[in-house]
């Protein structure tokens, strides 16, 4: 992300600080927080002799354990140039790294949840998941991203400039391209509905009263859903390019409409992608191996709160009472320092408990 030397203020900064801090907490969420744990190095695969795709887990430990390590010494890096940057008050410099330390910090995240999803299926008593038709971690991710750009253009767009406005139109259309990805291959899958056994859809949703197999009827609603999304984007891209053309009060009022149905469409998706139809089977796993992914787990979100501290700290070292009040911008300093240490901490816990736990011979 290039923020631009000339359009980077204070404010920007610690908006983008409060927004990575959401972003990393729903990653957290999705992974580390949830029940069963899940593959998130996901590839397509041919099904059988037919055209069909599915995702299975295709990354080893040993790659996991990789970019973890590798993870952790880019965490250390960037919060130095992070606190160095903003002492110098290079706010592009700033703006730059806390997007790119919030990416690194999300990939570490998905590298140690793959990583105990194998530690558990290295027990010979543990039987791997069986995907679903969507991808939900992904599709959920991006509709995070477009609400959050979506609230942050409501509720500031008075006075944001151009280039904001218009990095938001860009997460937005961004976000939509994964969540038409996501479909896109949910549809593909659907095709393999009745016919393989490696796609998981519960037996009360096999058959349609309209005589149409259910993967047809799934590829129409969901093809329906995605339109509707799709619409309603392009309509409010379209106003946002003109509001960020020319900047007319009017043309906020209409990017703001233009929000509403967006928000809704998106919603319906949502919740149509988690009907039954949609879901797959999570692993069965042993306790003992539950019992080894808790360590892996553990350190993993220790990491991400590092992080989210850090980016709190961030926002509040650039805000209007920080920049004025010495005393307030001294202990955010001390704030800022302290989540650095410990971020570099709990990453260099979780590559060592990625070591002790790692499965037979891959350590």
């Amino acid at each position: 992300m290039d923020a631009g030397m000339d359009t980077v203020d204070h404010r920007s900064v610690a908006r983008l600080c409060t927004d990575c801090a959401e972003q990393m907490q729903v990653v957290a969420e999705l992974l580390l927080l949830r029940d069963n744990v899940e593959p998130t190095a996901l590839e397509p695969v041919q099904v059988g002799s037919s055209q069909s795709t599915l995702t299975v887990a295709t990354s080893s430990y040993g790659k996991c354990r990789d970019v973890v390590v590798a993870s952790t010494k880019q965490l250390a890096i960037l919060a130095h140039n992070l606190r160095a940057s903003m002492k110098e008050r290079e706010l592009d410099q700033v703006f730059d790294i806390t997007a790119q330390l919030t990416e690194v910090v999300i990939s570490l995240t998905e590298s140690s949840t793959q990583a105990a999803y194998l530690i558990g299926l290295s027990d010979d008593r543990s039987t791997p998941s069986v995907p679903g038709l969507i991808d939900r971690y992904r599709m959920m991710r991006a509709k995070q991203g477009i609400e959050a750009s979506s609230h942050k253009f409501s509720s500031n767009y008075g006075v944001m400039d151009e280039s904001e406005v218009l990095r938001v139109s860009s997460n937005i259309a961004t976000n939509l391209a994964l969540v038409s990805q996501a479909c896109e291959v949910a549809m593909k899958r659907a095709e393999s509905v009745g016919t393989s056994s490696s796609v998981v859809v519960t037996s009360s949703v096999m058959s349609s009263p309209l005589g149409m197999d259910n993967g047809e009827v799934i590829r129409r609603q969901l093809s329906a859903c995605v339109k509707a999304l799709q619409g309603n984007t392009a309509a409010l891209l379209a106003a946002i390019k003109t509001l960020a053309e020319r900047g007319d009060n009017s043309d906020r009022a209409k990017c703001a409409l233009f929000l509403k149905p967006l928000l809704a469409s998106l919603q319906a998706l949502v919740d149509y992608t988690s009907l039954p139809e949609f879901s797959g089977r999570p692993a069965q796993l042993s306790q003992s191996a539950r019992s080894r992914q808790k360590d892996i787990l553990a350190n993993g979100m220790k990491v991400v709160s590092a992080a989210i501290q850090l980016m709190e700290a961030l926002a509040k070292l650039s805000s209007d009472p920080a920049l004025s009040n010495p005393a307030e911008a001294a202990v955010s300093w001390k704030s800022v320092q302290t989540c650095s240490v410990a971020l570099s901490e709990s990453g260099r816990s979780l590559s060592a408990s990625m070591r002790t736990n790692a499965p037979g011979g891959q350590n």
